[in-house]
């Protein structure tokens, strides 16, 4: 009897270990040039061995063809492109993104969140959710959380979170994502950059910045010199730590 007790333990304790859950979230993006707001479809992939998978598939084409049309061009070069991070250990990233044009594969170490719990709450379809805001390179950001949820994960890098998070924007309200559904799964968790990183085809996140946002150089014709002039950080990240 006791061997029998035993094997069904193990069992369940094999079921709950191999369990991931798919975590589906509309995420959305303010663009001020264009006074217009995009929505993407995000997908969160965990387990309970500290793996995730995040992805965006940026390029929604009918949210393009008008802005492309009208002249503008800024979202050309996400048409087709899914962003990719992936984590099998707290705070430390692989990621695969897309920067004019170019894919990189990139690797980030992330400081550790301080999240801080605030004294509000709210009620979104009849789950009571929680307050939580976090200052994370250069933006802050507002995440309304189900502390009690078994499943305790967050998109992107909100790394190693006490709960389940349902809404999350920042105070500036250019970035916010939208839980929309929850899904099991038995498929294990895989990096879908491994071939690169075992290539070494990788670039650490501090040339991200230099990268994204490069020094624009503009002809001074009174002084008759060039002047090298900062560009201004709209993205998710705007200020990093070893910057400061």
């Amino acid at each position: 009897m006791k061997k029998i007790i035993t094997l069904f333990l193990l069992i369940i304790i094999t079921l709950f270990n191999g369990q991931t859950w798919n975590i589906s979230y509309e995420y959305k993006v303010k663009n001020l040039l264009f006074n217009d707001e995009f929505t993407f479809p995000a997908s969160l992939i965990v387990d309970n061995k500290e793996k995730s998978l995040y992805t965006v598939q940026f390029g929604i084409v009918n949210q393009i063809d008008t802005k492309v049309n009208a002249g503008a061009f800024s979202l050309i070069d996400r048409s087709s492109y899914k962003y990719v991070l992936f984590s099998n250990k707290p705070n430390a990233f692989t990621i695969g993104d897309e920067i004019n044009g170019k894919k990189y594969i990139f690797k980030d170490s992330i400081p550790v969140m301080d999240y801080e719990i605030k004294n509000e709450s709210k009620l979104i379809n009849n789950i009571k959710l929680y307050k939580a805001e976090v200052l994370f390179r250069g933006r802050k950001y507002v995440i309304w959380h189900d502390p009690y949820s078994k499943i305790k994960a967050a998109p992107w890098k909100f790394a190693n979170f006490p709960g389940l998070a349902y809404e999350i924007y920042d105070e500036d309200n250019l970035f916010r994502w939208t839980l929309q559904k929850i899904e099991k799964s038995e498929s294990e968790i895989r990096n879908p950059v491994e071939a690169l990183e075992v290539n070494n085809n990788f670039l650490s996140y501090v040339e991200y910045p230099k990268l994204k946002y490069p020094s624009i150089y503009i002809q001074d014709e009174v002084k008759n010199n060039s002047i090298n002039k900062s560009q201004n950080r709209d993205g998710l990240e705007k200020l990093f730590e070893w910057e400061k």
